[in-house]
């Protein structure tokens, strides 16, 4: 703004008329056609005329009628008046008629727009400071009972975008970078990036939190997500009550459109070491007047909504939940690895030599397809754009899901349960649990037992926030369940397998078990040999009983155990408790000849080893 209070420099000039169509009333004007409550109240209007004839003395000197402020200020002082309610009538004459959200617009309109600043930050320093058009009209946007909050108070800065139509420079400082002049449902959206291209670490966006205002805000950053299902059932999902819901997005919503809750993910940041101030168990920051933040996740990675919650300070606040806070929101969504960086994060962790059906274990459970090098692997949603919505959809970068509880690369599901009210009782976690049911404080939640284990609502042991939005984690935990829950199981059964056909044979030699036929897939056949994993080494005697069948058409296939087959059916589930392989014999009299038999499927997954082998390495 530029403002000319003593003209008498002017005296000599020649009087240029500004060429714009005016529409900008004499003090007198206001004080007479504005009422005396026009806005909220006396005292709010009687600072809001004063402020409109401020910004008229200070624009169109009225003894001599010449501007004092450029043409193209001029124009924006004149829309604003427009705005709040002033106009000519038929006849001419200058009326005033209140519009809606008059006080809201006509102040906001002030700070962003009656000014030649280039910047952002400019435009935020000045609504805080100098005494200005914009300072004013801030102070009466923070009146009591005007409804309304002070604008820019934070900058807030990030080098990440997830929009490909921004090219972002790694500088926090840059224009382009400014979050706040990003539409906030279409243009902020962050990513989790990787530290980088070889490594693919994930890690959380740069963001940077800068203090405009001349007092110290208090805040912290609450990031969250809640998936919800289209299922009412337990077995797709579905755990919360109905909520009606658009679905088709067509402006009605039907009987049947219902959706409900799966789960919630919620994190606040900062954590206790990195908190400047503590209330009771909140942590917060606070932020000295022209001072920034660079936010702190420390090892956590989360996306979702992202919401940077804070107040002015000195507030008459006792309690974080009270206040007159204030809300600044953007989104955070995951980044896929590529096939090549899953391969080498598994070849250099020794997952692959481990386990060699690890690449097409994942591409089974998260829907990967692509086989070049930089094809994504979907830890999150792969198709759509970068999106939000109200309505509860799916959207690229948001957690891959499957029913009931799969996330990730790996489909991380359940890994047991649900324990009894007896086993949450002795976990001591009675109160925790009723804390995330729904309708209460922490609603679909999740809980923390003493062996680290996460329940959720229905007292399922569950995947961890972190494995369900870090790639690297999620595929750490698939492996240690197939080291241990799974392979446990496995072994089990094929000790009992091994030591029912040995007793058998050797009791009964003329009459050996019958050797299972062997099942051909695409690349694997899986028959009557020796296992390469670790654990089962110890077992591949029972491999020496009885005739193995011949191969016959093997081509380029390779030779898997049978195993290596009832792990992978393991780790998938098996309902019927009938293995991939398994003696069929409704007896366990040893004095009773084992049948083995091969059970290739199982529900609600058929043919789950054979889809998986089908599979691209």
């Amino acid at each position: 703004m530029i403002a000319v209070t003593d003209t008498s420099a002017f005296a000599a000039l020649e009087i240029v008329q500004p060429q714009v169509q005016s529409l900008i009333p004499s003090e007198n004007e206001i004080e007479t056609l504005i009422g005396a409550n026009t806005f909220v109240n006396a005292t709010i209007t009687t600072a809001f005329k004063n402020l409109l004839k401020r910004i008229s003395l200070e624009s169109i000197n009225p003894t001599l009628g010449f501007a004092l402020q450029p043409d193209l200020i001029l124009v924006k002082v004149s829309q604003m008046f427009n705005r709040i309610g002033f106009y000519y009538d038929a006849n001419s004459m200058l009326s005033f008629s209140t519009n809606d959200n008059a006080l809201s617009a006509g102040t906001e309109m002030i700070i962003d727009e009656l000014n030649d600043f280039t910047t952002f930050q400019e435009i935020a320093y000045y609504a805080f400071h100098n005494n200005g058009w914009a300072q004013n009209a801030n102070n009466i946007r923070a009146m009591e009972n005007s409804g309304l909050q002070k604008l820019h108070y934070i900058t807030v800065f990030s080098d990440s975008n997830a929009n490909s139509t921004y090219n972002y420079t790694p500088n926090l400082n840059n224009q382009i970078n400014i979050l706040n002049l990003r539409n906030e449902n279409t243009q902020r959206f962050l990513l989790i990036g990787f530290d980088n291209a070889t490594d693919a670490n994930p890690k959380m966006p740069n963001v940077r939190i800068s203090n405009n205002s001349d007092v110290q805000l208090k805040l912290r950053v609450k990031v969250e997500y809640n998936k919800y299902v289209t299922s009412p059932q337990n077995r797709l999902g579905g755990f919360g009550p109905a909520i009606p819901y658009d679905l088709n997005n067509n402006g009605t919503i039907a009987t049947n459109e219902r959706i409900y809750f799966n789960r919630r993910f919620l994190d606040y940041f900062p954590n206790e070491t990195n908190a400047t101030d503590i209330e009771g168990d909140i942590f917060t920051r606070v932020l000295q007047p022209q001072s920034f933040w660079d936010i702190d996740c420390d090892d956590r990675v989360r996306g979702g909504e992202v919401t940077i919650d804070f107040f002015p300070e000195p507030e008459n606040i006792n309690f974080w939940r009270d206040g007159n806070h204030h809300y600044f929101k953007f989104h955070i969504r995951g980044k896929n690895p590529t096939y090549l960086q899953v391969e080498n994060y598994l070849t250099n962790q020794n997952y692959l030599g481990r386990f060699w059906f690890m690449v097409r274990k994942i591409r089974q459970e998260s829907g990967s397809l692509g086989t070049n090098d930089n094809s994504e692997f979907e830890q999150f949603n792969a198709l759509g754009n970068y999106a939000y919505s109200t309505r509860k959809t799916t959207f690229r970068g948001l957690p891959n899901f499957g029913v009931p509880r799969g996330y990730g690369l790996s489909q991380l599901d359940n890994f047991g349960g649900p324990l009894t009210d007896t086993q949450i009782n002795n976990l001591g976690l009675t109160n925790e649990l009723a804390e995330i049911q729904n309708g209460a404080e922490r609603e679909f939640l999740t809980i923390i037992d003493e062996q680290n284990r996460v329940i959720d609502s229905t007292k399922w042991i569950v995947a961890s926030d972190q494995q369900v939005w870090h790639w690297k984690e999620n595929i750490d935990k698939a492996v240690n369940f197939l080291e241990t829950e799974k392979m446990t199981i496995t072994i089990n059964e094929i000790t009992r397998i091994r030591d029912r056909v040995i007793a058998w044979n050797n009791a009964n030699p003329t009459d050996l078990v019958v050797v299972p036929t062997p099942e051909y897939y695409n690349t694997i056949i899986y028959c009557w040999t020796a296992s390469a994993i670790t654990e089962f080494v110890p077992y591949n005697n029972l491999f020496n009983q009885g005739t193995a069948p011949t191969i016959v058409d093997q081509g380029e296939r390779e030779l898997k155990s049978f195993f290596d087959a009832m792990l992978l059916k393991t780790y998938n589930g098996i309902p019927n408790q009938e293995h991939f392989m398994d003696i069929n014999n409704a007896s366990s009299n040893e004095l009773v000849k084992p049948v083995l038999t091969i059970y290739n499927t199982t529900n609600p997954n058929p043919f789950y080893v054979r889809s998986l082998s089908n599979r691209d390495d």
